[in-house]
């Protein structure tokens, strides 16, 4: 497989990518709000299902934003006549307002822009950062400042919405910039199909070599790799939403190419 380290600059960036700047940061500041929730109380516990509700509210949570529910539970297998039952003292009744979701419709309808800017642990956010990073100047600068913060946020919410299309029922939350990011790397790839992307290049686990490949080279085999994963049920695979990143690149990829017809004086 192919893992970039960088691109290797083959068009000139003239100006600073600074919503690229922007996004990352709130990004990161978001992540730290998440993790200081997480950790808030002296309760572990209790700080486990504070960070579960702030996920659930403002992730994407697919039956939720297919029904329109404004108070759910974390986890809708929960029944509440039974967890009231359930109820022994009062430190139980005060975990029933962690797990008990209270949104509005606003909420729910901006949930396919706020979950690009939440993140599942300190990998996830690394790793989609990262990717990020190495694709997201040229794209900014050919789109122009205004231009890539729309596509960017539209690939994003078109990659939530697809996925809570295709899994209706869905309780789990989704979170993470991918699937927006995936839109980005489909526009690269577009935009910039020849440039040539520092790769590591892992065929096996123990021969590793460093190399310089065409952009359509990499992100082609980051789209095969999602399509193929996406098929394959593996439950240590289960939390990755690949059909996100798939439909976000394909969304990222057609956009970009109509863009290059449309105005072709613009984005060359």
């Amino acid at each position: 497989m192919f893992v970039p380290v960088h691109d290797n600059k083959n068009t000139k960036i003239s100006c600073k990518p600074i919503i690229t700047y922007v996004i990352i940061g709130i990004c990161f500041l978001i992540f730290t709000y998440q993790s200081i929730i997480g950790s808030a109380s002296d309760n572990s516990i209790i700080g486990i299902y504070k960070l579960a509700n702030f996920n659930n509210k403002y992730g994407l949570v697919p039956s939720i934003y297919n029904s329109g529910k404004t108070e759910y539970f974390v986890n809708s297998a929960i029944d509440e006549n039974e967890f009231n039952q359930s109820i022994k003292n009062e430190s139980d009744a005060k975990l029933l307002n962690f797990l008990k979701v209270k949104t509005n419709s606003l909420i729910i309808w901006l949930m396919p822009l706020l979950f690009c800017f939440l993140h599942g642990s300190l990998d996830h956010l690394l790793s989609n950062m990262w990717f990020f990073w190495i694709f997201s100047d040229n794209v900014e600068e050919k789109l122009g400042k205004i231009g890539y913060l729309i596509f960017y946020l539209f690939v994003g919410a078109a990659s939530g919405i697809g996925h809570a299309y295709l899994n209706p029922e869905s309780t789990t939350p989704l979170v993470g910039a991918s699937g927006a990011i995936s839109g980005i790397m489909g526009a690269y790839m577009a935009f910039f199909p020849k440039n040539l992307i520092t790769s590591f290049f892992c065929p096996i686990w123990f021969f590793i070599r460093r190399i310089d490949v065409p952009a359509f080279v990499v992100l082609g085999f980051y789209l095969l790799i999602n399509a193929l994963q996406a098929n394959y049920n593996n439950p240590l695979l289960g939390g990755v939403a690949f059909d996100c990143h798939i439909i976000g690149f394909l969304v990222g990829l057609t956009l970009a190419l109509i863009l290059k017809l449309l105005i072709p004086e613009r984005v060359k």
